[in-house]
């Protein structure tokens, strides 16, 4: 029986799309975990140039005070095979800013196996006879820049943290909120870093961390709550208690977090870089690519926590970067019966830490971590 066109194209998509599309992933997240580093220095070296040109516009009188700093997928960059991603700075009106200033990121390493794959592809829609255009090809490659840009995502956030380092973003001048942001042009985008140059309410921070207790990651973020994304950078939160709250992408960098309680709550891709959090309890939560570098977790309970990296189909994020603990301290935290996946503890102080025995190749652990471990 002859197939008509749908069944024509699914066929195509199943026996040739596919394929090719699963070996592209597979092959760009070996070269996303194998050359991180490198990719990380590539966006910071574009974030530099853009804030230095930003600030030589402020000098001159030509910009505002920058309230987003954007990167914006560009599909017609894939048509073209240019391989950039947009890089847009912008005062508080944003696309309505009458002076925008644009620079480009280069993102060939993204798409370097396009060109390839349309190749294959083109050769075989000519055996279905004439019945798959070029165009249902260039549509299905566009399709799957879906499942390729959460790798730039993984790696602005990576790159974040020693990005607001330099001088030329320091030299910046501001708006009252700053905002650096992934997505695609003029549609869909995220927060990878968010700066207030105001002094932030701890008190009112506080009470909206404690007030949806038990709302969180059942029923959404309760009115007034925290959201996801929001930056809680240096604040003095002491003791606060949440539980089961949605605190996606969250930063609490710097803050002073001892003795505090995220019990049961959904803190993927949140940041904790160099925070004081001494007995936190984060017993139940989702920890999916979230980020405890440098941190004080003296006595931290992490027992029971999912750190799970994210596959369903093509989809790797979230999960890319894994569970960060480099160079955090700690010392009698416990981790039993912890399933944090893709982690790294490299340089970590895990004197008297609590790991249960059954899982000791679980974790990427130098000898000397393993001998000074309680195992139980």
């Amino acid at each position: 029986m002859a197939m008509n066109k749908q069944q024509v194209i699914q066929h195509f998509t199943e026996h040739h799309g596919m394929p090719a599309f699963e070996q592209q992933i597979v092959e760009l997240e070996h070269y996303f975990l194998q050359n991180k580093a490198g990719l990380v220095d590539g966006l910071i070296a574009s974030f530099r140039q853009m804030c230095g040109h930003l600030h030589l516009l402020q000098q001159n009188g030509r910009k505002g005070p920058i309230a987003f700093i954007h990167y914006s997928m560009l599909r017609t960059s894939v048509l073209d095979q240019s391989f950039t991603y947009k890089m847009e700075g912008y005062s508080e009106k944003w696309y309505g800013d009458p002076s925008p200033f644009f620079h480009a990121y280069d993102t060939s390493w993204l798409y370097q196996d396009i060109p390839i794959i349309r190749q294959v592809l083109d050769r075989a829609r000519k055996t279905y006879m004439n019945q798959i255009r070029a165009g249902e090809v260039e549509r299905m490659v566009l399709r799957q820049l879906e499942v390729l840009h959460p790798f730039v995502v993984a790696i602005a956030r990576i790159a974040m943290p020693l990005a607001i380092q330099l001088p030329e973003y320091k030299a910046l001048i501001k708006a009252p909120v700053l905002r650096v942001r992934v997505g695609e042009y003029m549609d869909f985008s995220e927060d990878v870093y968010v700066e207030h140059q105001e002094p932030r309410d701890e008190r009112d921070i506080r009470n909206r961390l404690e007030q949806d207790q038990g709302q969180g990651h059942r029923q959404g973020q309760g009115q007034g709550g925290i959201q996801p994304y929001d930056s809680l950078r240096g604040l003095d939160l002491k003791g606060v208690k949440c539980k089961a709250a949605d605190l996606r992408y969250v930063d609490f960098s710097d803050s002073e977090l001892t003795d505090s309680g995220f019990q049961s709550c959904a803190l993927i891709g949140s940041r904790w870089q160099a925070c004081s959090a001494a007995g936190a309890d984060f017993r139940h939560s989702l920890l999916t690519d979230a980020d405890f570098r440098h941190a004080d977790l003296r006595g931290a309970l992490f027992e029971h926590c999912s750190g799970q990296p994210f596959k369903e189909g093509l989809h790797r994020f979230p999960g890319l970067l894994g569970v960060q603990f480099d160079g955090a301290n700690l010392a009698g935290a416990s981790f039993v019966g912890a399933r944090l996946g893709r982690s790294s503890f490299e340089g970590a102080n895990l004197e008297q830490a609590v790991f249960s025995a059954i899982d000791q190749q679980l974790f990427p652990l130098s000898e000397q971590q393993r001998q000074v471990i309680q195992w139980v």
